[in-house]
């Protein structure tokens, strides 16, 4: 599940910075519109997968 997180996250910083580019060009899109959200980014995802794991095992404990 945390692979799909990231591959979200990436769409998501690609489409944006592909917008930005067209505004500001593509190294300063690079820059300022993708590079101070991958840590964020990184986080929210192994967060989100830390989460999923914890509920899994919870839900699996309560089933048996």
């Amino acid at each position: 599940m945390a692979e799909f997180y990231s591959a979200v996250d990436t769409v998501c910083l690609a489409l944006g910075a592909a917008w930005l580019a067209v505004l500001i060009g593509p190294e300063q899109a690079i820059m300022a519109g993708v590079v101070p959200f991958l840590l964020g980014a990184v986080l929210k995802s192994a967060l989100g997968a830390m989460v999923l794991k914890l509920i899994h095992g919870r839900m699996k404990r309560a089933d048996a």
